[in-house]
């Protein structure tokens, strides 16, 4: 017994719209994903994080629109837009702290502890590491 050809159509256009809606959730966690966990990314770092979670996400992403007809709507384009827009300006940068200025910043608190308790403060490798977003690290020290 098999479907009408209406029903079938149906369920086709329901899937496709099902699996581009899950491409745009998958690629928006690859986005999204560097930024929750605060990635500690030494110099040098932001390349291999585009090349891991950004160009796929992006991919992904653009893909589910396509398929989803999104893009041919022009106030889902730019929403989609100032999205990513605002995820890049709050990405995770990372500066390395020098041996002697270590010092400077430590004058009441040791920086392990202002690292544990929430100061955007990294050790990878055995360096110090001062993690802010990209546009923090702009305007602001």
């Amino acid at each position: 017994m098999s479907l009408p050809a209406t029903a079938q159509t149906r369920l086709l256009s329901r899937c496709a719209t099902a699996g581009a809606i899950l491409l745009v959730l998958v690629g928006t966690v690859l986005v999204v994903l560097p930024l929750g966990s605060n990635t500690d990314s030494p110099p040098g770092g932001d390349a291999t994080h585009v090349i891991t979670f950004w160009a796929p996400g992006l991919l992904l992403i653009t893909i589910g629109a396509v398929l989803y007809r999104a893009l041919l709507r022009p106030r889902t384009a730019v929403i989609l837009a100032v999205a990513l827009i605002g995820i890049w300006l709050m990405h995770p940068v990372c500066d390395p702290i020098n041996d002697a200025d270590v010092p400077r910043f430590e004058t009441v608190i040791p920086l392990e502890q202002r690292a544990r308790q929430g100061e955007p403060f990294r050790k990878l490798d055995g360096h110090w590491y001062q993690c802010k977003s990209w546009i923090s690290r702009q305007f602001f020290f």
